[in-house]
């Protein structure tokens, strides 16, 4: 297998590497909610920016974009999109808010007295072995990436379909869950609900 830059890191290091990077993707995925808002408000993406961070938390951000949707001019099916989006994403802010709020700590030292099992931890329980390990971050990180690319690609149909169709589908199978890689069986059965709800509309449009 071949190595990668990130292999000659050192554990700790190679966590710092994952950690920065899921803080990352989380801003990114603001912006495109953000995005999201100018839609919702009808707004141009500049005023719409200046308005969404004007907000000092996400909470407020989210607080902004979920009150445009009570007025919105958006297609109802899209306005429940956007809906489901900013759950998904309230789903994660905690998670967030922990990779902020935790610093690093070992769990074990190795045979020559080094730190190893790095995990992110409360400052008060720093003894605990409980915490973060590095693999839920990555997971993280990957779902926050899913959540943006549903946005990214649904910002080009918001304004010249009427319904969202694909991408609910491609919303539902993001996992609910900030750590977890897989959408739950809750998920998957909505989906399902979807699809034959999609196929029943394509039948009685066909027969009319």
């Amino acid at each position: 297998m071949t190595k990668t830059p990130l292999d000659e890191l050192s554990e700790i290091d190679r966590f710092y590497h994952t950690f920065g990077k899921a803080l990352a993707q989380w801003a990114e995925l603001e912006y495109y909610l953000s995005l999201l808002f100018a839609c919702a408000a009808d707004l141009t993406f500049q005023v719409a920016e200046a308005i969404f961070y004007s907000g000092r938390s996400f909470r407020s951000r989210a607080d902004l974009l979920a009150a445009a949707l009570t007025h919105s001019k958006l297609n109802p099916a899209w306005t429940d999109f956007v809906e489901g989006v900013l759950l998904k994403a309230v789903g994660y802010e905690g998670f967030r808010n922990q990779l902020a709020h935790r610093t690093f700590h070992p769990n074990a030292l190795d045979d020559n007295g080094g730190p190893i099992e790095w995990r992110l931890k409360e400052g008060n329980k720093w003894n605990e072995p409980d915490g973060i390990s590095a693999s839920q971050v990555e997971t993280a990180c990957a779902n926050f990436l899913a959540l943006t690319n549903v946005i990214v690609y649904a910002l080009h149909d918001i304004e010249k379909t009427e319904h969202p169709t694909k991408h609910l589908e491609r919303l539902v199978l993001v996992p609910s869950e900030a750590t977890s890689s897989q959408p739950s069986r809750k998920q998957l059965g909505r989906l399902r609900q979807q699809q034959a709800s999609l196929r029943k509309s394509k039948r009685q449009n066909r027969a009319k």
